[in-house]
């Protein structure tokens, strides 16, 4: 049979940070409320997928956002430390003005090994963002992440095997999301697929279904 799980990836609200400021692990607080069909996609999304998951980063910029959505289908979203965004270290806080440029030149010139400022690299974030996206797509249930522009980038990365230079390009605005789904074909034999499923090698595709769309646009999609 044909099994397909969605898979909703929803940058989190827009962070009060004074312009110019490095920011990644910071836990700022956001600067505007969840919009209103936040809610209405969630109880939409959660009613025609059933067993999706709601898994959000800790950081209150996304929480807030998260506990909104969860309100609206009477559960909690699981908050997980693997879906903040990169730590800048000794950088965060300061002003882009402020690093040293030969830091900033290093950063440059190691994009993917970078971790000079004593917080991650570019591969050490990967690594933790792809270990708990793998653990995510082992259930075979699909859901809404609420992350972070460096987290979603990552994962758009590993869907679409495109290098971190390329990744830099794909721009995801506050509130806004991007619709992955994903197709298999498995030995279900129960009717519906689940952390048991044994999917047919080389059988699983990958579409994007929407690319930085408002909330409000996901919405007709799930009634």
């Amino acid at each position: 049979m044909i099994c397909s799980a969605d898979y909703l990836l929803i940058r989190h609200l827009k962070p009060q940070a004074e312009s110019g400021i490095c920011y990644g692990r910071l836990d700022l607080p956001a600067a505007e409320v969840p919009d209103s069909a936040c809610a209405v996609l969630a109880a939409d999304f959660f009613a025609t997928n059933p067993q999706a998951l709601l898994f959000s980063s800790p950081l209150q910029r996304a929480a807030q956002l998260a506990q909104v959505m969860a309100g609206a289908v009477l559960t909690d979203p699981t908050f997980d430390a693997a879906w903040q965004e990169i730590d800048f270290g000794r950088w965060e806080g300061l002003k882009w003005s402020s690093i040293p440029k030969t830091d900033i030149d290093a950063w440059q010139q190691n994009l993917s090994g970078f971790d000079a400022h004593g917080g991650e690299s570019a591969l050490q974030l990967q690594q933790r963002v792809l270990k708990a996206w793998q653990a995510w797509l082992q259930q075979r249930q699909g859901g809404i992440l609420i992350s972070h522009l460096g987290v979603i980038r990552m994962l758009m990365g590993q869907v679409l095997e495109m290098p971190l230079s390329s990744q830099l390009r794909l721009q995801l605005d506050y509130q806004h999301l991007i619709w992955l789904r994903r197709t298999w074909q498995c030995q279900c034999d129960k009717g519906g697929c689940s952390s048991h499923c044994k999917p047919l090698p080389q059988s699983e595709v990958w579409q994007v279904k929407g690319l930085n769309w408002p909330i409000e646009m996901a919405i007709p999609f799930f009634k």
